[in-house]
């Protein structure tokens, strides 16, 4: 029954994907071409036939592995989890009891609503906030899980980043949205004021060559006269 099964869902799938081709090149695959396709593929290709009794066992280790992850979500202990930093939000840190809460935010001070990091008072700044969070993953390494030992693209979740990294999750968390969109809007104007100028002044070029050959006109027949 699986096997038949799987050999019914290959075919099918095997024809739309025929089908979108026809319809993505219809010139060089049209739909004449599908049946006969089909047929060619599936005497060509081997159906793999599976075991009922290893995919149940398959099944039931799937099965007893998830169980096992909602049991224990946070399976990777604190001292076998990579500490590179990852994408994420900037957090406030709130001190309550001695305690460090981390709040998201959604806007941030004037003082660092800045066109370029390096106004950023990154001591300051370090001291109120966080930026991202740190990669569940399991290291690899003495510190980062494999991907983080080659990319360590946001630098490392322990140590102090840079004002210039500051500044990217600042930017791209949209915090300097406004200040990005009143800028564009000046610059708009400014644009649209340079189009008005312009033609205002193509219009008065062509107005003063008319009145030019007017006078010039009116000269010639004041001579003739």
């Amino acid at each position: 029954m699986t096997d038949k099964f799987i050999k019914k869902l290959t075919e099918t799938k095997i024809k739309e994907l025929l089908i979108a081709i026809s319809i993505q090149y219809p010139k060089q695959f049209n739909k004449s071409h599908i049946n006969s396709e089909l047929e060619y593929i599936l005497k060509h290709i081997t159906m793999m036939h599976l075991d009922p009794i290893k995919l149940k066992e398959s099944k039931d280790k799937f099965k007893k592995k998830q169980k096992q992850n909602k049991l224990n979500p946070n399976i990777i202990s604190d001292g076998d989890r990579c500490k590179a930093r990852i994408w994420g939000k900037i957090f406030e840190i709130n001190e309550i009891n001695d305690d460090n809460i981390l709040t998201p935010i959604n806007k941030i001070p004037k003082q660092y609503k800045v066109t370029n990091f390096d106004d950023i008072d990154l001591d300051e700044f370090n001291s109120r906030y966080v930026i991202g969070t740190r990669c569940k993953n399991k290291k690899n390494s003495d510190k980062y899980c494999k991907r983080h030992s080659q990319h360590l693209i946001h630098g490392d979740f322990f140590e102090k980043p840079s004002a210039e990294l500051c500044f990217h999750y600042i930017k791209d968390n949209k915090l300097l949205w406004l200040i990005w969109k009143s800028k564009q809007n000046i610059i708009n104007i400014i644009n649209i004021i340079n189009i008005i100028n312009n033609k205002v002044r193509k219009r008065q070029k062509t107005k003063d060559k008319r009145q030019t050959k007017t006078n010039k006109d009116k000269q010639r027949q004041t001579k003739t006269n």
